[in-house]
Order: C-alpha cells, then sequence, then structure tokens
C-alpha cells in the first residue's frame, strides 16, 4: 500500500511541475494624477509576442505562459502617456508590478501662439497690396 501512495504521490509532483510552463506576470496599474486610484481596463501587452491583459476594475492584470528572455511590456490608456518596462524573465517565476500612468498634457499657449501666427500670415496675405 505504501508503495502506491508514493507512485502516487511521485506522479502528482511530476504533474504540477509540468503544469507550470513558462512565468506569468502579475501587477497593477494606477493613475498617477489621481490619487492612485485604479486604471479601469489599460492595456498591457508583452511587444512583438501576442500577449496581452487589460486591467480591471482594481487596475490588476495577468500574463501567463511567458517563455524565458526579455520582453518590453507596453502599458497604455487613453488620453495617458503609454510606459514600456524592460523585463528579463526566468523560468517559472512571476513577477509583481506596480506603475502608475501619467495623462498627455497639452500646450495651450503653444496652440494659440500657433493659432495667432496662422492668422495674422492670412491677413497679411488678405490685405498685400499684389493682389491689387
Amino acid at each position: 500500500m505504501g508503495k502506491y501512495i508514493l507512485i502516487a504521490s511521485l506522479l502528482l509532483t511530476t504533474a504540477l511541475s509540468l503544469a507550470q510552463e513558462g512565468a506569468s506576470i502579475m501587477g497593477k496599474i494606477e493613475d498617477g494624477e489621481l490619487n492612485n486610484e485604479p486604471l479601469h481596463f489599460a492595456n498591457i501587452s508583452l511587444k512583438n509576442t501576442s500577449k496581452t491583459a487589460h486591467t480591471n476594475f482594481h487596475g490588476n492584470f495577468e500574463l501567463k505562459d511567458i517563455e524565458v528572455g526579455s520582453y518590453t511590456l507596453l502599458i497604455s490608456y487613453p488620453g495617458y502617456r503609454s510606459k514600456e518596462v524592460l523585463l528579463t524573465i526566468e523560468d517559472n517565476k512571476t513577477y509583481r508590478l506596480e506603475e502608475l500612468l501619467f495623462a498627455n498634457t497639452i500646450n495651450v499657449s503653444a496652440i494659440l501662439m500657433e493659432s495667432e501666427s496662422a492668422n495674422s500670415t492670412m491677413r497679411s496675405e488678405i490685405s498685400s497690396p499684389a493682389d491689387k
């Protein structure tokens, strides 16, 4: 009877070790502008692979079964600056990340200056004596 228990436990241990194929990346993405609130449905991807995920309502995500190697993790969210994180993945490890994303900023004064410059150019072309 002890022999069967030993064989069964060896088979179970082998099956469990084979079930863990590759590493995984778990993490949380938060809003760096708004008290580190979770960003819902942020896009997470490993560049040059088909591995993608989205954050949940708590800002959490998970990518599974990642092969050994060096990768660039791309984090993006509409209206926010994208972020790239370089990772070196080892087999059967779980990597945990916490990243902040910051909103894109618009330089309103530069836009207004460009608009004023374009308007003054149009006015000078309209009032040019060459047209008379």
